[in-house]
């Protein structure tokens, strides 16, 4: 049974309208962080308040930030629509790669300008830096700076991390070449740092480097190992001598690389090298050796500044101060808590817990028993169920797809496949689609090692302490963000299941262990039998009123030790033993096709230890019967079996065999 929670209390409307008052008469221009309960309205309560203050004429013109805008489902659509419910003039601002064929340079220009009365125009987390940051904004782009205030609906700190990789796909970021030996020699001889840099580059890839200066992080499923040199050992080594000269070459050197935002890192890596002592990760050389090695890349993870930030509401139900104040340094930061989280109520089972590498890998019993334990859900009530999973698994043609469709299938259920859905476990964070739905959660979201060692070092460059502590908080947010989707508080009797313990603390939820409805055993090379073994058990037991383990032999479920009957004659008895009385689906196919129906593809147990696997049929409340010798067509047959007493058991071999008789 599921335990109820509390709903938080809804954040009301007035209180983000004087939040928001509050932040636009204060002279600094600063950030306003508003953390509150997921579910509870922050967004729908801020978009009524922006209504009232529009109207008022407080504001005029306002930009809301969204990570997506253009999918169906995704924040900016949904705050599109809920706008325009309100009556306020809005629309939204897509990026160039929405507009095809003639004109289209100017219905993308034409978005940025603003109608005379007061609007709200949403934007995606990509173009805060174009807007805002330290280089302008460009010409087209330029009438969307002339804002009252700026909405940050949910964390936007990804946008804002500036890696030198392709992390981060984005028709804003131009992706940089390779920054490799090779590409820094050919700078060289116009930049005597990018010489330096080559040279240590060129030194790591020959070993010359001490072990204990790197960092070194495994990967056993790709077989690879990847090494980085970071801190106070690399800025040592490519040194402090540089001139004015030589950081406005490097500078220049960086563009030519195509590397964005070239004098911010040019700058940084000069505040760095100012004070080596202090061990900044912000830069570094790193690569990959072992099966898919990677050679030697020079490494930045930098925070890009935002000085044309205007007046800024983030709305953040996971925010946390420390994490706000290193995003927008030399901001001021208002940290204003409304509400209390409410206790998730998680269940677990790591018997649900797949490796979706092995999906096309020989597993394919062990997959489709997952994906009917997740059917059986549907039976809990008539709630639908989503499934969070990888990317790959989400889509249509996906095996994982198949076997849903397979047990919907064997169920009987292929009417209600709509109750189901599976989605990829980062995608429509935020938005309310999965509202009161199961959620049964097959993927651990985790971030990389080099997430807290490299990318964290954007925000805290000094301190590994602060980076695991930051990589600690967001992938707890990935994770939260993942569960909440239920909005369980609201909806008493919707579960959240897990493939894995999840680590979260008591005040954010409890945790206990997940019954499943089917029966799972660890690495299990047969994983669907016992279930065959105790859905055909009942079948049997209410069609004999015994399970004699012959008709499990006839039946292909259990190998037949006794080849003094042949197959054929055990086929008939069953036949004749079920055709006059009333079968369960599974018997009834059997009598018509020969096989079992929802258990087909079962395997046969091999092995001395049959019996003891079979004590499972105890569930049905069936006692082991000794074995009868008995005679059938002059044959001696060791007939052994289940039910639940020794007169019913009689009676089942009797309806099994026909006429025979005790041996002596």
């Amino acid at each position: 049974m599921t335990k109820t929670t509390c709903a938080s209390p809804d954040v009301s409307s007035a209180t983000l309208a004087a939040l928001i008052e509050t932040r636009l008469h204060n002279q600094v221009r600063g950030v306003t962080v508003v953390k509150a309960p997921p579910g509870t309205g922050k967004s729908t309560a801020t978009r009524q308040a922006l209504q009232e203050l529009l109207q008022a004429g407080t504001v005029q013109r306002v930009l809301w930030a969204v990570h997506a805008t253009r999918d169906a489902g995704s924040l900016g659509q949904e705050c599109l629509q809920e706008f325009q419910q309100l009556g306020v003039e809005v629309s939204i601002v897509y990026g160039k790669a929405a507009f095809k064929g003639k004109g289209r340079q100017q219905k993308y220009a034409a978005q940025m300008n603003w109608p005379n009365a007061p609007s709200v125009k949403i934007i995606s987390f990509s173009h805060l830096p174009l807007l805002f940051g330290p280089e302008p904004p460009g010409e087209v782009l330029t009438p969307l700076c002339s804002v009252d205030l700026l909405i940050i609906d949910e964390d936007p700190h990804a946008t804002l991390l500036l890696p030198n990789d392709s992390s981060q796909d984005s028709e804003f970021r131009s992706k940089s070449k390779p920054l490799t030996a090779g590409a820094f020699e050919q700078l060289s001889s116009s930049s005597r740092l990018c010489g330096r840099i080559a040279m240590l580059l060129r030194n790591v890839a020959q070993n010359n480097v001490p072990q204990q200066d790197l960092i070194s992080i495994p990967d056993l499923k790709k077989s690879t190992w990847t090494y980085s040199f970071t801190g106070a050992a690399f800025l040592r080594r490519l040194g402090q001598s540089w001139s004015e000269e030589d950081w406005g070459s490097f500078e220049a050197a960086l563009k030519s690389l195509g590397v964005n935002h070239a004098g911010v890192i040019a700058g940084a890596l000069r505040d760095d090298l100012a004070a080596p002592e202090l061990g900044s990760a912000r830069f570094g050389l790193l690569w990959t050796t072992g099966r898919a090695a990677k050679q030697p890349v020079f490494r930045f993870d930098v925070c890009l500044p935002l000085p044309s930030l205007p007046n800024t509401l983030v709305l953040d139900a996971y925010a946390e101060k420390e994490l706000y104040d290193a995003v927008f340094p030399g901001r001021p930061v208002r940290f204003e808590q409304l509400g209390q989280p409410h206790v998730l109520d998680i269940e677990w089972c790591d018997r649900l817990r797949l490796d979706a590498l092995n999906l096309q890998k020989g597993m394919d019993e062990k997959h489709l028993q997952i994906a009917e334990e997740i059917v059986t859900l549907l039976d809990d009530s008539d709630r639908s169920v989503t499934v969070l999973t990888n990317k790959a698994m989400v889509e249509p043609t996906s095996p994982w797809a198949g076997y849903i469709r397979q047990a919907l299938s064997l169920a009987g259920k292929q009417g209600e496949a709509e109750r189901i859905a599976s989605r990829y476990y980062h995608a429509g964070r935020g938005i309310n689609a999965c509202s009161g739905h199961h959620i049964l959660a097959l993927t651990q979201p985790k971030l990389p090692a080099l997430h807290r060692e490299h990318t964290m070092a954007a925000l805290f460059p000094h301190s590994a302490t602060q980076r695991a502590w930051a990589h600690e908080v967001y992938e707890r947010t990935e994770l939260l963000q993942m569960l909440e989707r239920t909005r369980q508080f609201r909806h008493s009797g919707a579960r959240i299941i897990t493939a894995f313990k999840p680590d979260l603390p008591r005040e954010l939820a409890t945790v206990r262990p997940y019954r499943t409805t089917l029966h799972f055993v660890r690495k299990s090379t047969n994983p669907r039998w016992r279930d065959a073994i105790i859905t055909v058990g009942q079948e049997l037991l209410d069609a004999l009123g015994g399970i004699p383990l012959h008709a499990f032999y006839t039946l292909g479920l259990i190998e037949n030790p006794d080849l003094k009957i042949p197959q054929n004659i055990l086929d008939q008895r069953l036949h004749h033993a079920l055709r006059s009385v009333s079968t369960g689906p599974e018997l009834s196919h059997w009598l018509e096709h020969r096989k079992l129906q929802r258990y087909g593809t079962v395997e046969p147990y091999r092995g001395g230890k049959v019996h003891a696997e079979l004590q499972v049929l105890s569930k049905l409340g069936v006692q082991p019967q000794r074995a009868r010798r008995i005679s059938v067509d002059r044959t001696q047959v060791h007939a052994a079996g289940f039910a639940l007493d020794a007169e019913s058991f009689d009676c089942a071999l009797q309806r099994f065999f026909g006429l025979w008789r005790k041996s002596q």
